[in-house]
């Protein structure tokens, strides 16, 4: 039967030679002329030319006397004719794409790129292309990685960690439900190589420089089928551990159609530009700044009020950029490839994405730089006995002269650098890390919040924990993500109710028992206890900025006179509504989002609008206890264990609401809801939006408690891709300031 096929499809081409008014029943044709058929059932290649000039011993063999060869190869049979115009049967790319990217620089460190939401929710059939000059080859490296988790993805890897060929995959459920194409070569490094994803129906297909390099017939999954995805990459990857591509990535397009072979093979012949070296920085060092200096720091396990606890360090200017200077501490050591990415990330990203939402820094030393100054923090890490440290903290004296502090009466062993300056860890913090960097843009965030709110417009300081919660908005807008998982998984663990990660119990102290959301540190004998505060206030501020669907709000509230709660309700009650036009409400509705969108709610003011995957909160059941609520603290209560009590006294500072799983509706007007037994869950919260340390509080009356017994629910469909235990450690204790005073602005600033 091969052999029929072979003799029929012969003859047709020299019909074609021989009369040129015949209309060709061809594949693909190039604008060389070459007729590709591409068949599965295939196994020759031919090659004809009626015209010796036009040889190309390239397609396929062929002997001195231009006699035919057959070639066993795969897939393919490649005809090359001398054809006319009017034999062309070639399907130009005409279509713009839906959307297009590049070229982009990515450094393999921390450079990545991100893909609109929207232009891949709605996709079913489609085609992903681009160019990529890998400078290195990474196994499990991302040239895109498209999704919302480690369980939700799309991704295109350049070399596998088995064969080392690239492979495409889609799943809904993690790796084991990966639907995959793996490609039959291996990539190349310092080459531009073309890659392109197709799928039609079921059919995936993977090409390499204009060829299939791989097949699948059951790619069933579309990226429409993934529901939101805020996590979409170009040269990352949704594991924390795969390593960043280090490349270049050109021309990067998504179609929302599968284009043709011929289209791909013209996709393939716009080569972008050899690279010859590598990018040079923009910004070096400036004439003005000096070479080397001196800087007071502090001992951080010793009180900011003795004078032992302050100390000079020398260190030496490695890089000037256009809006921050690195200084390393001597003895330190810190490559100038990654102070060089430290102050591009800074120059291109940092500063943008924190001026542009919170506000511009005040300017002491008139050079309208950042000083980041890279050291040894002392902060009393010496593992194993201590492996706690301080990865980077702003400190607020540093904003104001020397002769300003001791006019506000200020000891003579504070000492402000009276410069815009972060101290920033490099032991055993990484500089290398993207959590640095992001490290970086949380203090920056400080920096600007006391520049705005204490000196410019001569107010208080902004509150702790709404000052902590800018931060952590800081950092996910720069990292470009809606919640920093780390924090949303120290909520969903509660690691001092259940012990999780190996921290050690304390469950009076943990989220479940109410821990306080307005009131920093409330509990500083614990030193674990500080993590729940960075959790709450971030996923608070994320609640909201999902809500408020714009990152403008921050420096709205930034620019208000209060500096408090108050600013937060007159800035986001009029976009959002009255649902939030007081702390009641808005708290209420807060708390009620992350048990209700840790059951599944992916719409409303009660949920997350879907991008959260915390499962949370834990439950508690049974005992008996009377307990205490801080301010912003709450408690969740199974209708099961209240045995049909009505809640209530605990004075004005006490609200309830109940929230039914099964339903996923909230009642903030009825206390006990409809009685439905192991469904509804009694919110309890107090509403109270200051107190000082543990100074403010209200009782509860008699409510059924135990410490040592919790309920936490299991994550339903649609809730997320489930909880990983992605703890923070110890060092992403973030924006400390050291010196917690109250500092008035000096008069006529």
């Amino acid at each position: 039967m091969k052999k029929a096929f072979i003799k029929s499809l012969f003859f047709m081409v020299i019909m074609i030679l021989m009369s040129p008014l015949i209309m060709a029943e061809c594949g693909d044709v190039d604008s060389n002329g070459t007729i590709n058929i591409v068949d599965s059932l295939i196994v020759a290649k031919y090659y004809v030319s009626m015209n010796p000039d036009n040889f190309d011993s390239s397609v396929a063999d062929v002997n001195n006397d231009q006699r035919i060869n057959i070639v066993d190869a795969l897939l393919i049979a490649q005809y090359y004719v001398t054809l006319i115009d009017s034999l062309s049967c070639a399907e130009p790319v005409s279509d713009e794409p839906l959307w297009r990217g590049g070229p982009y620089n990515l450094n393999g460190t921390s450079d990545y790129a991100d893909v609109p939401e929207e232009m891949i929710s709605g996709l079913k059939d489609f085609t992903i292309a681009c160019w990529v000059h890998l400078s290195q080859i990474d196994s499990w490296s991302r040239i895109f990685d498209f999704g919302s988790s480690t369980d939700i993805f799309m991704m295109l890897s350049p070399s596998t960690g088995s064969s080392g060929n690239p492979y495409f995959a889609i799943t809904l459920t993690g790796n084991d439900g990966e639907q995959g194409i793996e490609g039959d070569i291996k990539v190349q490094a310092n080459v531009w190589q073309h890659y392109a994803v197709t799928k039609k129906g079921s059919t995936g297909i993977l090409y390499i420089n204009g060829r299939e390099a791989g097949r699948s017939e059951s790619i069933n999954l579309a990226p429409s089928d993934m529901g939101p995805t805020n996590n979409n990459y170009i040269g990352r990857s949704q594991w924390s551990h795969d390593p960043y591509l280090k490349g270049f990535i050109d021309s990067f397009s998504i179609y929302n159609r599968p284009l043709s072979y011929a289209e791909i093979g013209e996709l393939n012949s716009q080569k972008p530009v050899e690279i010859t070296a590598g990018p040079t920085p923009e910004w070096t060092p400036g004439p003005t700044a000096q070479a080397s200096r001196s800087f007071w720091s502090l001992d951080i396990t010793k009180s900011e009020m003795e004078a032992s606890a302050w100390f000079q360090l020398n260190a030496t200017l490695a890089q000037e950029g256009q809006h921050c200077m690195v200084y390393i501490q001597e003895g330190r050591q810190v490559s100038s490839s990654v102070v060089t990415t430290l102050i591009n990330e800074f120059d291109s990203n940092i500063w943008n994405s924190v001026t542009n939402n919170f506000g511009t820094p005040v300017d002491v030393d008139s050079n309208e730089k950042i000083i980041l100054l890279l050291m040894d923090i002392r902060d009393g890490y010496s593992p194993p006995n201590n492996s706690s440290y301080v990865g980077g903290y702003f400190y607020g004296i540093d904003l104001y002269t020397n002769s300003q502090l001791r006019g506000l009466g200020y000891p003579s062993f504070l000492q402000s650098n009276e410069a815009e300056l972060l101290y920033i860890d490099v032991y055993p913090n990484n500089p290398s890390s993207a959590d640095f960097r992001s490290t970086v843009a949380h203090e920056f965030q400080h920096l600007v919040n006391m520049s705005v709110n204490t000196i410019k417009e001569g107010g208080n300081n902004t509150p702790v924990w709404i000052n902590e919660g800018f931060s952590m908005a800081a950092e996910a807008i720069y990292e470009k993500v809606s919640i920093l998982r780390s924090r949303e998984s120290w909520y969903d663990n509660d690691p001092l109710m259940t012990g999780a990660g190996g921290y050690p119990k304390d469950s009076a102290k943990s989220i479940t028992a109410g821990y306080p959301l307005v009131i920093w540190n409330p509990y500083p004998s614990n030193p674990y206890a500080v993590f729940n505060n960075y959790s709450l206030s971030h996923l608070f501020f994320a609640w909201l900025r999902i809500h408020m669907n714009s990152d403008s709000f921050f420096k709205e509230i930034m620019n208000s006179r209060d500096n408090g709660v108050g600013s937060i309700i007159s800035v986001c009650s009029p976009v959002i509504g009255s649902e939030v036009d007081s702390f009641n409400k808005m708290l209420g509705h807060f708390w009620m989002a992350n048990l209700l969108g840790g059951r599944g709610k992916t719409s409303g003011l009660d949920s997350y609008n879907g991008k959260n995957r915390h499962t949370g909160p834990q439950v508690y059941n049974g005992g008996n206890k009377s307990i205490q609520l801080y301010p912003g603290g709450s408690m969740y209560f199974n209708n099961l264990s209240l045995n049909n009590w009505s809640p209530s006294g605990g004075g004005s500072q006490i609200s309830y609401a109940v929230g039914n799983i099964n339903t996923l509706n909230a009642d903030f007007t009825a206390p006990y809801g409809n009685n439905n037994y192991g469904s509804e869950i009694l919110l309890v919260y107090n509403n109270e939006s200051s107190g000082s340390r543990l100074g403010t509080s209200a009782m509860l009356p008699q409510v059924l408690f135990e410490p040592n017994q919790y309920q936490q629910f299991t994550k339903v469909s649609g809730a997320g891709a489930g909880t990983d235990l992605d703890i923070p450690p110890e060092g992403l204790r973030k924006g400390r300031e050291p010196l917690d005073l109250e500092l008035s602005p000096p008069e006529n600033w």
